[in-house]
């Protein structure tokens, strides 16, 4: 089968690098896979297979004239390779498949990855309403991260799939080499997203108590956007608990060591980072947003869920979990068990289901 996947760069993001997995995922599967960028110097951060072939769409001009340049460009490269389903990464790819497919035999899934609902502090604009519920509906497939999402909108369009983002880690269940760290990951200039002064707050109300305890937070920001987060922590009384790791390329090894992770953010798509934190044995505590990390988290067992902006309630899961020691290791064991559901493996025996029902 050929399978092409378009997406701007293969670096900085989720979204890049889930399809950097697929990718990979579909390659070793046997199937014939080309990635097409559309970034002069597009970079390749995450790593990517022997077998998979690069394409690039980009072209010169102003920004009128490169748009349909890079259509036409797109046309091409899709005439010659003949792929039986060409999957868009992130906007406007969706539209320029739609272009560059017309006549064609290729059938274009549009993948998409954030939710379909957002809370009043962050609206969702007219232009993506039109994009996720209007544009969506010309496509054969489009798939959703989570129940929730399918369930947000119902009859509004057809063929909707779920596909949660696939487990970038092997599952480590060696726990014995854990140190005293609560750890958070996510790009600071998105501290309000993330909920990083929920969690500072929080934090402030648990070390104080359980001294030897560290908060560590990885994630790439400007100077300003530390400084932020440090006057929090000293607001808080807590700065000398408070690491911040900046852009962790290895954050395997930091998960590998944490005793707890924490996902404070006020909404969430699908939270791949907190799958990737319980792959290594961090007990988690998740903020719920209109039950997507239960969607994850599916018992105590596995990790505990709180409502979302309630730095109260993240305080009392990190106290439990710092406090209860068995439990604490319970937890640990049953998430990285729960974390295999979103093997590479498992997700493209996934995408196969949806490949058969639309061929």
């Amino acid at each position: 089968m050929k399978i092409t996947i378009c997406v701007h760069n293969l670096a900085n993001g989720g979204a890049e690098h889930v399809a950097a997995l697929w990718a990979d995922g579909f390659a070793e599967s046997g199937n014939n896979v080309t990635v097409i960028l559309s970034e002069k110097n597009a970079s390749i951060e995450y790593p990517l297979s022997s077998k998979v072939k690069l394409e690039n769409v980009y072209t010169g001009g102003n920004a009128l004239t490169r748009y349909f340049k890079k259509i036409r460009n797109l046309r091409k490269i899709l005439q010659h390779e003949q792929p039986d389903f060409a999957l868009a990464v992130l906007k406007p790819w969706s539209e320029w498949l739609l272009l560059a497919t017309i006549g064609m035999k290729t059938r274009v899934i549009n993948t998409e990855h954030d939710s379909f609902e957002r809370p009043e502090s962050a609206p969702m604009n007219l232009e993506t309403k039109i994009r996720k519920f209007w544009l969506n509906k010309l496509f054969p497939a489009v798939t959703v991260l989570t129940d929730a999402d399918r369930n947000v909108i119902g009859k509004r369009l057809r063929n909707v799939y779920v596909m949660p983002n696939p487990l970038a880690f092997n599952p480590y269940y060696n726990l014995e080499k854990k140190e005293m760290v609560g750890l958070a990951a996510g790009r600071l200039d998105q501290w309000h997203v993330k909920g990083f002064d929920l969690l500072i707050n929080a934090w402030g109300k648990v070390v104080p108590n359980h001294p030897g305890w560290k908060l560590r937070i990885a994630g790439r920001g400007s100077e300003k956007d530390e400084c932020r987060i440090i006057k929090w922590a000293k607001d808080n009384g807590v700065q000398d608990s408070v690491e911040l790791l900046g852009f962790c390329s290895d954050l395997k090894s930091e998960c590998a060591k944490a005793e707890i992770f924490v996902l404070s953010s006020r909404y969430e798509g699908f939270g791949m980072v907190l799958i990737e934190a319980m792959s290594q044995g961090c007990a988690p505590v998740a903020a719920d947003y209109l039950g997507r990390a239960s969607e994850i988290i599916t018992s105590k067992n596995e990790g505990i869920t709180c409502p979302v902006d309630d730095s109260d309630a993240l305080a009392k899961s990190i106290k439990k979990l710092i406090e209860d020691k068995p439990y604490r290791l319970q937890v640990q064991k049953h998430a990285c068990e729960r974390s295999e559901y979103y093997s590479l493996k498992d997700t493209i025996m996934r995408w196969q289901i949806i490949f058969d029902e639309i061929l």
